[in-house]
């Protein structure tokens, strides 16, 4: 008996892995994406394995793990894959952060009070973890998808019902965009923005959340990604100079040695928010959405749960 056949629409990372796993359990799948990778809001994803911003943090948790066991192994081929394993910490201003997200993690070291980070910074946390350079690791999963099988088309989809006509089944990994198919599907933007500076190599991630705004540091292969921000409901593409200038010198404060690095770019990207992940199966249609700022983190055990929904 033949699996059903299954689309796909979305071209980030979410649709990219769903349509890898469903491949690769079987179905003739079919990836629909108006956009190429490089046009996608994955690319410009910072992507430190972190399950934060989204829920519920239970789920993310146990599809976080199940991504960080993928991403480990590819590691070992970081200018194919763009993931690197790197050490690093992340500072908080508040006594009793949210550390939910370690039980997916590795070795992850808790420690209280300043610990050698801000000087507002009352508690830290450091661990090993993937960093991975999306603009390596989307084309990286294209090229896999291909491999398994999965079959590409370059076009909007106008709705749901147009979606269902190309195959048995749909996978909604549409972001975003899933408000103009799925009538209040509860989706919103939340922006962030970035700054790239050259990598002087040898720096780990870094980060520090406090009232003002959260500054990450997270290296990729040949820059280094500096943000950010966690704006819910903007959706400016523009960047604020005012805004880039405080992260690069917050960022320096975190990572010394990133002082006179020059700007290679700058980006602002629209997160797709959603009050909670929305991963369940209805009918011919698996919704996979709503990821905000954790798809990449959690892309893969999403993937996973994907293709056993579609199993029935």
């Amino acid at each position: 008996m033949s699996l059903p056949s299954v689309v796909v629409i979305g071209g980030g990372v979410i649709g990219r892995t769903s349509a890898l796993a469903l491949a690769r359990q079987g179905h003739r799948v079919t990836l629909v994406s108006k956009d190429d990778p490089a046009d996608t809001t994955s690319i410009l994803a910072g992507a430190v394995w972190m399950p934060v911003y989204a829920e519920p943090m239970d789920k993310l948790v146990a599809w976080g793990r199940a991504t960080f066991d993928r991403l480990v192994p590819l590691a070992t081929d970081p200018q194919a894959t763009g993931v690197q394993l790197l050490r690093g910490t992340v500072w908080y201003a508040v006594d009793e952060p949210d550390l939910r997200w370690i039980e997916g993690a590795g070795d992850v070291e808790i420690v209280a009070g300043r610990a050698g980070g801000p000087a507002g910074a009352k508690r830290a946390a450091t661990a090993t973890l993937p960093c991975i350079d999306m603009s390596r690791h989307l084309p990286w999963l294209q090229k896999q998808g291909a491999a398994a099988g999965v079959v590409e088309e370059r076009r909007a989809v106008s709705s749901v019902d147009e979606a269902a006509a190309l195959a048995d089944l749909v996978v909604l990994a549409t972001g975003l965009e899933t408000g103009a198919l799925v009538p209040g599907s509860g989706m919103y933007p939340i922006q962030g923005q970035t700054v790239r500076v050259a990598n002087p190599g040898g720096i780990g991630w870094a980060s520090y959340e406090d009232a003002e705004v959260t500054t990450y540091v997270i290296p990729r292969i040949d820059e280094i990604i500096i943000g950010g921000t966690h704006v819910v409901g903007a959706t400016s593409l523009e960047p604020d100079p005012a805004l880039e200038a405080t992260l690069l010198e917050r960022a320096i404060a975190l990572k010394p040695e990133l002082a006179g690095s020059p700007v290679t770019s700058r980006a602002v990207g629209l997160r797709p928010g959603r009050d909670a992940v929305r991963l369940e199966r209805i009918g011919d249609v698996i919704h996979n959405y709503g990821h905000g700022g954790s798809g990449v983190t959690v892309a893969y055990g999403c993937a996973d749960e994907v293709a056993a929904l579609a199993r029935g």
